[in-house]
Formats: C-alpha cells, structure tokens, sequence
C-alpha cells in the first residue's frame, strides 16, 4: 500500500510540475496536465494515504489531525489549478487555504509537544511541499498570453510611427529654412536655430536614458525598431517592476524630470521672445508635483514610473517625446507663421503642408491596418474560445474516465486490505483470549493470596479500633477537667474586675465593651477611687487565652498594690511603678533570649470635682471627642515591661468639660480581619465610628460596636481579645 501510495504522490508531482513548464513555455497540454494532477492526488494518493494513517489513529486529537491533513492538502492544490487555470474562486480558496496549513503547523507542533511520536515528516508532506512551490514559483513568474503580447507590441509601434510621422514634419521645416535666405528677418532664423538646439539637447537626454532603460531590461529592443514579439517579449513581461529602480532608486527619473524642465524654461523663453502665442505648447509635459487624496505631496517621477511593469514605462517614455516633439512643431510653426512669405517659401509652406498631409493619411492607413487587426484579433479570439471550449469538453471526459478507474482501483484495493485486516485481527483476537485466560488464571491466585492478606489486616484494624476507643474516652475525660478548669479560671477573672457601681456614681455615663477571643481573655478593664480621683485603665496583656488570662489577673493585682494601698494616683508614676513589679515578678533582666511578657495600657486620672484629667499610655492612644471633633494623646512607644527603652512616661494634663467623651482600647477592634476583601478594619474607620456615635447614649454606642465588629468578622476567627472602655463627662 505504501509503495502504490507513493508512486501516486510522484505522478501527481511530475503531472503538476510539467504542467506547470508547458504553461510557462506556452506549449500546448499545460492545462490538461495540472487538471489531471487533482483526481491522481486525491484518489490515488490521499484517500490510501488517510485510509491507512486513520487504521493507526487511536485518540480524537490524531484523527482531527489527519481530517485537517486531508482538508488542506485538497485543497491546496484544488485553490493552485483553479487559480492557474483562471476559474472563479480561486483566490478566496488559496486563502482559505493558507489558513488550513498555519493551523496545520500549529496542531503539528502541539502534538508533538505532547509526546504524540505518531505523527513525522511522510511523503506526504514532501509530496504538498513541493506543490507548493511550483504554485508560489508560477505566482512569482507571471507569464502573458499572445494576444496580449501583441496587443502591448501593437501599442508601442503606434506610438513609433507617431512620433516618427512629426518627427519627419519637423525635420523637412529644418531642412527648408536651410535651404532659404531670410535676410529679411535674421531674429526669426535666429529663434529657429534656438529651438532646434534646445530640442536636439533635450533628445539626446532622452534618448540616453531611454537606451539605457532598455538595456537595463536585458531587451534587444534599442537595435531593432522594428518591434517583433520576440524582441518585445523580454520588455513587456520583464519580471517585477524596473521602473522603480532604474527611474525612482537610481535617480534617472530625476534626471529626466530636470531635462524637461529646462526644455520647457527655454521653450517658453523663445515663445516670450517672439511673442508666439501659447497654444498647445507644454501640454502633457508638466512635471510639477501633486498632492494625492491624503495631501501627501507626490513626486512626478512617483507616479510616471512608480510600480510600472517595464512596457507601461516604455508607453509613458514614448509620451514624453511625442509631447516635446508636438511642442517643437508647435513653436516652428509659430515662427513660420510670421514670416512675410516670398514665392520659394510659399512653395516650401505648400510642401511641408503636402508632407503633413501625407504624414495624416499615412496614419489613416496605420489606423485602419490596426483596426483590421484587432478584428482579426477578435475572429481569432473567438475561434481560440470554440477550441478551448472543445478542450475542456474533453478534459471533463478525461476525468471523468481517470475518476472512474481511480475509483475502481480504490475500491477494490481498500476490498483486499479489509479482507486481510481481518484475518489479522481475528488471529490477534485469538492471541489476546489466550492471553487474558491466562492473566485470569493468575489473577484468581492474586485474589486468594490477596483474600489472606484482607483478613489479617482485618484483624489488625479491629484491634486498633479498640484502641482508638479507649483513647477516646481518656481525651474526653481530659477535655472535661480542661473546660471545668478554664470555666473555673473564667469565674475568677470576672471576680477580679470592677463593679460599674463605682462609676455610675461618680461619671455621668459609661460603657464597656468586653470580647475575649477564647473564655479567659488576656485584655482586662479596672477602675476605682482615691478621695477625688476615679482611676481607670483598659489593657491588652500579651497573650490570649489562659497565658493572657495570668497575665491580666497579675496586672490587676499590682495595680490594687499600687493605687489603692499606696495612694498613688498620678498616671506616669502608676505605669512605671507597674513595669517595675512586672519586670520583678517574670524576672525579667534583659537578657538574650529570656521572656519579654508585658501589658499595653491607656491609664487615665479624673477629678470628679474639677474634671481635671492625667493621662499616660504605654503604647496605647487616648481619644478625646469633644464638639464633634475627635483628639487623640498619642501614648510613649514602650510596654509595661522589659524593653530597650526605659523612659518615664509622660502623663498629659487635659481640662475636661462637659459633654466630653473619652475611649480607652486595645487593638483588638481595629486589628479585626473581615469584610468583602477579608482586610483590617483600621483605626481609621474605628475613629470614625466612635466620632459618628459620641452624640448618642453610651449603650446605643456599646450595641452599635457589637453589631458592627460582628457583622465585619462574619464567619471568620475572631483574632484578638476586644476591650473598649467609654466614658460620658
């Protein structure tokens, strides 16, 4: 099969390609030759080819791969015959085309990078490469047809036989006025001697550049003015655009842009001079720049040679020099036309007007030759359609009589390999039934030992359950005496804090906002009285839980020590009295490595008489609101306890009036994680809350802090231990 499927792949590429060089030759059969390549590669090479690598195929990305394989190739070479052979359609097709092969690529790539090994380089791919090129080589080398090689040849001798009909009329004027004495008006001979001296150095530039044009078109045609299609074949279809290399890149536009402008300065210099009227001189010999639709300004040289194929170059170049020889005529006979005529003269003006007769009917007589020969173009035309309709009557019964062998080889091959498929595949099928029995056989000795090795882990696990149950009833037992002892050290922390009694008497209004974190908190409230003074404080002792729970039940303890049985009632005085018992009682010596417990507290000092305030805080702030506007005492950056800095802390005197609101808290609130971005609340919003409800009673403030540090926590852990201590003035 393979051997079959590449003598396809070969005759499909010798069928393309020789068609391909009978075209580009002009030889007879190209067509039928690239029309016959499509059926042989489709039916004789793709369809066995697909057949075969689809049997292989096993997942659905192989045989997408194959399906988009089929699709492309098909119609690549489908979209290059339709294109070659001029059929509608063709160029959506080999677009469409060029799409499958990049998603061809990249599908390629991507199973390769898979690990797929299935797919590598076949015939196939060289089979398409190779097709490919041929079109992108027939693309790159355009070829016309005769007609329009004559058609082009036709144009370019009509221009010859213009410009060489004024041509002679100018000449037989120059050749008169030497012929003819005019002393009687030496200036006229003197301007005709002009014109004849600017023209002949405006055509030897011309005629230079021209030359060298063709020669740089490799074309013979400077040397035969007689065009021929042979000579004109190299010029007309010279392969990209030589115009714009040899006039634009190679300056030589410029060149000629500057010669007829100087042409044109002096022309109209002589017409000045001799007062002549303007007439038709310089038309079709402007050369000023233009703006185009974008107002973009545009060289001359741009658009007369810019993108040019080399024969529309050639037109525009015999343009140029039937302008400037209509103009020459122009100005002479201007000139002539002020002369006082003698007899000789008007004898010469009779015969150069003889001449331009003869020069128009000459020209009639090359009109009608060329309208005879279009119409003989256009019999031949139409004979060339009959013959090419014949033609492709026949190509259509070709293929069909190629289609229908193809067919009946196909089948008929695709009938044997079935029938030996299947004879393979039930001889694998027997093969792998003997196989499974016996794995089968040997996976029922697996299960029984297995069976063994199931009811000693059975056993195994039956023994660890018990265990585990008794394990159970310990950890219960223990968790038990834990809840009873935590319960028990819960009672006794709250028999440690302050009744509300004492302030209920001596301050106006005042809240307290109490949220352990677990049922012992680490963060404590206290207050109590000497003679005038209320002393109160809110804590944050390191810590939560139990350890924090320790530490609190301490810090209330010193504080009684040192306020109620010393006397002390000076806030700076207080904390560092504190941090001195608390670096005592954790023997704390500033050691490396040793505990560094300690307490963050805001402690203030009111006199309930005057409503003088002292306050000091050991990194915990003060905030004061008073008249809608909230302050805040920033409190000394160190704890109660060991620490690299140990200065006395400072104790701030405020004047409190009434109406004043003062908030004591540890940073439990504001530390709390929660709302839709699952961020800190900040004090920044914290500060806000107490500014909007310092107005409203204090227990509308404690509920209205309850409701919001509930709903932003939601479901998550609360963080820390909460206290915030308000106090109404």
């Amino acid at each position: 099969m393979k051997k079959l499927e590449r003598i396809f792949g070969i005759l499909t590429i010798v069928l393309f390609w020789s068609g391909l060089i009978f075209k580009y030759q002009l030889i007879a059969g190209g067509s039928v030759l690239i029309s016959t390549s499509l059926p042989v590669f489709v039916f004789g090479y793709l369809i066995p080819h697909y057949s075969l690598q689809r049997r292989k195929s096993i997942t659905w990305p192989e045989q997408v791969y194959l399906i988009l394989k089929f699709t492309t190739y098909s119609l690549v070479l489908t979209s290059a015959i339709m294109i070659i052979m001029h059929w509608a359609g063709g160029d959506t097709l080999i677009v469409i085309s060029m799409i499958l092969v990049a998603c061809q690529i990249v599908f390629y790539i991507y199973m390769r990078a898979k690990g797929s090994k299935r797919f590598s380089s076949t015939i196939n791919d060289m089979v398409v490469g190779v097709l490919v090129l041929g079109i992108f080589f027939y693309f790159e080398n355009p070829r016309a047809s005769k007609d329009t090689l004559y058609g082009q040849s036709l144009i370019l001798d009509q221009y010859e036989k213009q410009n060489a009909g004024i041509e002679s009329v100018n000449r037989l004027i120059y050749e008169s006025i030497d012929s003819i004495e005019m002393d009687q008006d030496p200036a006229l001979k003197e301007g005709i001697g002009k014109i004849r001296a600017v023209s002949s150095h405006f055509y030897q530039t011309y005629d230079s550049i021209t030359r060298r044009f063709i020669y740089y078109c490799n074309t013979p045609y400077a040397n035969d003015r007689k065009i021929s299609d042979q000579t004109l074949y190299p010029l007309v279809l010279h392969s990209g655009v030589p115009g714009e290399a040899f006039f634009i890149s190679m300056q030589n536009g410029s060149a000629l842009k500057s010669a007829i402008e100087a042409y044109m300065i002096q022309v109209k210099e002589i017409v000045q001079e001799y007062n002549l009227p303007a007439g038709l001189i310089g038309v079709g010999l402007n050369v000023d720049n233009i703006r185009d639709e974008y107002g973009n300004h545009v060289d001359w040289e741009f658009i007369m040679f810019n993108n040019q194929r080399a024969s529309l170059v050639m037109s525009n170049l015999l343009w140029i020099k039937q302008m400037a020889l209509r103009t020459e005529n122009t100005v002479l006979n201007g000139l002539i036309s002020r002369v006082d005529f003698s007899e000789e003269m008007k004898f010469l003006q009779t015969l150069a007007a003889r001449e331009s007769q003869k020069a128009m009917s000459l020209k009639e007589n090359e009109i009608i030759r060329i309208r005879q020969e279009q119409e003989l173009q256009t019999l031949q035309l139409e004979q060339s359609e009959t013959a090419l309709q014949q033609r492709k009557v026949t190509i259509i019964f070709a293929f069909l009589g190629i289609a229908f062998v193809l067919i009946l080889l196909v089948i008929s091959t695709r009938a044997f390999y079935l029938k030996r498929r299947d004879n393979k595949r039930l001889a694998l099928h027997e093969r792998e039934i003997l196989q499974m029995n016996d794995a089968l056989n040997q996976r029922n000795e697996e299960i029984m030992a297995q069976n063994d090795e199931i009811l000693a882990q059975r056993d195994e696990i039956e023994a660890q359950r018990d265990m585990v149950y008794k394990q159970k009833d310990v950890i219960e037992r223990s968790h038990g005496e834990i809840s009873s002892s935590i319960e028990y050290a819960k009672r006794l922390q709250a028999s440690i804090l302050p009744s509300p009694g004492l302030l209920k008497t001596r301050i106006r209004d005042h809240f307290v906002l109490f949220m352990p974190k677990h049922r012992v908190s680490g963060d404590f409230y206290w207050w109590t009285q000497i003679e005038d003074h209320v002393v109160i404080t809110a804590a944050d002792c390191t810590g939560h839980g139990v350890p924090g729970a320790f530490m609190s039940m301490l810090g209330v303890s010193m504080l009684r020590e040192i306020v109620s049985k010393e006397y002390i009632s000076h806030p700076g005085v207080i904390l560092r009295r504190l941090r001195k018992e608390v670096m005592h009682a954790l023997k704390q010596t500033g050691e490396l490595g040793e505990q560094k417990d300690g307490m963050d507290m805001a402690l203030v000092s009111i006199n309930v008489e005057t409503l003088e305030c002292q306050y000091a805080g050991a990194n915990n702030p003060l905030y004061l609101v008073r008249h809608g506007e909230l302050t805040e005492f920033k409190a000394d950056r160190m704890p109660i306890s060991i620490h690299q800095q140990m200065d006395k802390f400072k104790t701030h005197d405020i004047q409190l009036q009434k109406g004043d609101h003062l908030y004591m808290f540890s940073d439990g609130y504001a530390d709390q994680f929660g709302g839709p971005n699952d961020k800190k609340f900040k004090y920044k919003a914290f500060r806000q809350m107490l500014l909007d409800g310092a107005t409203q009673p204090m227990t509308v403030q404690k509920r209205n802090l309850d409701n919001t540090f509930r709903e932003w926590k939601g479901e998550r852990d609360q963080v820390d231990d909460v206290v915030v201590v308000g106090l109404a003035i």
